[in-house]
């Protein structure tokens, strides 16, 4: 997959991340606490790339709509996972939780961009299964790190 240019003047450091989801759910918080680590623009472009290139049962394809210095659209298709493969990637700790349909990549600065997932409702949610979902990931940068 080509570089993606929204990444390449991220700032690397101390970053925040909040994540949401979008329409709220009916249960549960709508937002998750921050979270908070050392990021480089590296390591968002590799775990992208671990998600596309999940267990050979999940393989998504990803193709680049748009790659500009300020969005990125990646438009995916994977194959609906079976219970095994969600149970082992639950397990994982990544920026992409799960396959969505359209992945948007947003600078807004070199010090915060934001990455939204767009995808199919989850029926165990209870959410129609007509409707869709984003979660939205806000990253914050906040000081430097001890590399």
């Amino acid at each position: 997959m080509a570089q993606l240019k929204v990444l390449q003047s991220i700032e690397p450091g101390l970053w925040q991340v909040r994540t949401r989801t979008e329409p709220a759910p009916k249960q549960g918080a709508a937002s998750s606490a921050p979270e908070q680590g050392c990021l480089k623009a590296q390591d968002i472009a590799e775990d992208l790339q671990a998600f596309l290139a999940q267990d050979d049962s999940m393989s998504c394809k990803g193709l680049l709509q748009t790659n500009s210095d300020e969005l990125a659209v990646l438009q995916l298709s994977c194959p609906v996972p079976s219970k095994e493969i969600l149970r082992k990637s639950a397990a994982k700790q990544s920026l992409f939780k799960a396959p969505p349909a359209v992945i948007e990549v947003r600078r807004f600065s070199a010090t915060h961009f934001q990455v939204s997932s767009k995808g199919p409702a989850d029926k165990s949610a209870g959410r129609k299964a007509s409707s869709e979902f984003t979660t939205v990931q806000d990253y914050e940068r906040l000081d430097d790190c001890p590399w």
